[in-house]
């Protein structure tokens, strides 16, 4: 019951900062996953990336369904980017399933200081003069997808910067952004799904290789509905103070994943 009730609890946090933000709940998914999870330490990163991926399908959907009703969501973008995301998400989902679970946290913890660190400073690149072509992006967001797959999110810290490089509005990035997520998280669900097979009795039942559904269903639920809230929120609050207080945030649960 006491499990549950931190399933819940991360649920809570992660879809109202998913909101806030523009941000997908991995950030604070992953660290949480890792802290509740018991068993053979040596699954339990893989295990947390794993079902915090299936989680952000069901935020992805529904954060990309609400943007399209909004008319912000730019679908030529999403299908110039969404294979390079795939491919790259699939490919680190196996990659990852040969590093050990420690060296998934330490690449977690370093990943959210770098976050945090273009939070505080605010960085963005500045925009292109020219939209590169299908094969070029497919490059640079086969990186952008192996990143996601070791860290468990859906990739928004790094796809919205790019699609504000390709001169898109704010708007349209964070929206477009949101749906780039989905490609991410089904091809990250789907390979740590796969990788786990053989290891899925050693952890539980109610597991599908490294996907933990108990987690997923508990976690997902409270995300979902809460993510509206999140936004409604961002509206009242200045945004440097939010970004400023998610980056404080995020380097404190860098600390935690460093020492544990």
């Amino acid at each position: 019951m006491e499990q549950i009730l931190l399933f819940l609890l991360t649920g809570v946090v992660s879809g109202i900062l998913a909101g806030l933000l523009g941000i997908g709940g991995g950030l604070i998914i992953v660290p949480a996953l890792n802290y509740i999870l018991t068993g053979d330490p040596t699954h339990t990163m893989h295990v947390a990336i794993g079902t915090s991926l299936a989680v952000v399908t069901l935020t992805a959907i529904s954060s990309a369904r609400a943007h399209h009703k909004k008319g912000t969501l730019n679908w030529d973008y999403w299908r110039l980017l969404s294979p390079g995301l795939f491919s790259g998400t699939l490919a680190g989902a196996f990659i990852a399933d040969m590093l050990q679970g420690e060296t998934l946290r330490n690449f977690f913890a370093v990943f959210e200081v770098l976050v945090a660190l273009q939070l505080l400073l605010d960085l963005n690149a500045k925009p292109s003069n020219k939209t590169p072509g299908f094969f070029a992006l497919f490059l640079v967001t086969l990186p952008i997808g192996m990143v996601s797959a070791f860290a468990g999110i859906g990739g928004g810290s790094m796809v919205v910067p790019l699609l504000m490089w390709l001169r898109l509005p704010i708007k349209q990035a964070i929206s477009t952004s949101a749906a780039c997520g989905l490609p991410i998280a089904i091809a990250g669900t789907s390979g740590f799904m796969l990788t786990g097979l053989d290891v899925t009795s050693e952890l539980s039942t109610m597991s599908t290789g490294f996907i933990y559904w108990p987690a997923f269903l508990f976690i997902s639920i409270p995300a979902v509905l809460l993510a509206p809230v999140g936004a409604k929120i961002a509206h009242a609050l200045p945004s440097q103070l939010l970004r400023i207080g998610f980056a404080l945030f995020l380097i404190l649960l860098a600390i935690f994943m460093f020492v544990k």
